[in-house]
């Protein structure tokens, strides 16, 4: 997943309980659920954005950890597949193509929440749009 997901449960977004079920299951072992490293940028990002207060970031991002996503470096051609797919597509963010970079490496599944990269991306397979309703 991406932050634009996991972003919804400490934000209190449309989508978060289907996000928080999600990551119960994965604390029971029932999931697993990968990232990048960028994930923790980018949500610090969103998080300090969003509350500029120092200590509420830092309490969240003391939540974050006790998910313990795996966050998983990348390799070549983990990072030529990235690179690919942002040079081919004007509007697939780097950031974003290496969340699908490592789902299809892994043969997992991309949920994003971020439509405009689906739409451009859904193609390329591995990729789900999370729609915070149950459906996606």
């Amino acid at each position: 997943m991406d932050a634009s997901v996991l972003a919804k449960i400490f934000l209190e977004e449309d989508g978060k309980e289907e996000v928080y079920s999600l990551m119960e299951m994965k604390m029971k072992g029932e999931v697993t659920v990968l990232a990048t490293p960028l994930l923790i940028y980018e949500l610090l990002n969103v998080l300090s954005n969003t509350f500029k207060d120092f200590d509420k970031v830092h309490e969240v991002y003391e939540r974050f950890k006790k998910f313990q996503i795996s966050l998983i470096d990348p390799d070549d051609k983990f990072v030529s597949d990235a690179t690919k797919d942002s040079c081919e597509n004007r509007t697939v963010s780097y950031y974003d193509a290496s969340y699908h970079a490592l789902a299809r490496d892994m043969d997992a599944v991309f949920i994003t929440a971020d439509e405009r990269y689906y739409d451009a991306m859904k193609g390329k397979g591995s990729v789900v749009l999370f729609s915070g309703t149950g459906g996606g």
